[in-house]
């Protein structure tokens, strides 16, 4: 109880009031009483995360002001799901992007695949430089 009540004081000081989700809270796997099984989790992973992630690449595409077809890599990184095809191949799909881009995935590393993710794709961003 104690080491509730001292994870509850430490929620309180971050400041975070809520916290971002692709699915409601008062509806799907929040509500069940039993966990969803790998194949439930899979199946809105490839729908809500891969239409979240598709949006958010169309930002950033936009604001770069590039091409489509200028693109020769892309660079991933989920922890939520593992299976194959990875999400990467369905994003790109879903861009139109062309079938020779060179895809890389970090699938199912947690948090610390986001510094893995930049840490591969500067090689690339610097060899793209020098073309």
């Amino acid at each position: 109880m104690i080491r509730v009540k001292r994870l509850l004081a430490l929620n309180r000081l971050t400041g975070i009031e809520t916290r971002a989700s692709i699915l409601p809270f008062d509806k799907g796997f929040v509500t069940l009483s039993t966990p969803p099984s790998i194949l439930e989790i899979d199946k809105v992973f490839r729908k809500a995360g891969v239409d979240l992630t598709v949006q958010a690449c169309k930002k950033a595409l936009k604001e770069w002001g590039g091409s489509y077809d200028d693109i020769t890599h892309t660079i991933a990184v989920t922890w939520t799901n593992g299976d194959n095809p990875g999400y990467d191949l369905l994003v790109d799909q879903k861009l139109g992007l062309r079938d020779d881009v060179d895809r890389m995935l970090f699938q199912g590393v947690g948090c610390a695949g986001g510094l893995a993710m930049l840490r591969a794709a500067a090689p690339v961003a610097n060899g793209a430089s020098l073309l």
